[in-house]
């Protein structure tokens, strides 16, 4: 198998593989979230079971986190 037929075998499975996570994501209840750090000076509600970001934080809610 050459390098391009590997190449577009990789990005063929990691398409595939984010297809399906956009439909559990899709398909969540999003029950249990929490304050996480996205990346530096960043932070967003997260569903704990799927990962998927959810809202920004308020002010207020920010404060009592940190």
């Amino acid at each position: 198998m050459g390098t391009e037929n590997k190449v577009q075998k990789i990005k063929n499975a990691i398409h595939n593989l984010e297809q399906e996570l956009k439909i559990i994501q899709k398909e969540c209840k999003h029950s249990k979230q929490s304050l996480k750090i996205i990346r530096p000076g960043e932070a967003r509600w997260v569903c704990d079971n799927c990962e998927i970001k959810l809202k920004w934080p308020t002010p207020n809610e920010l404060k009592e986190w940190l």
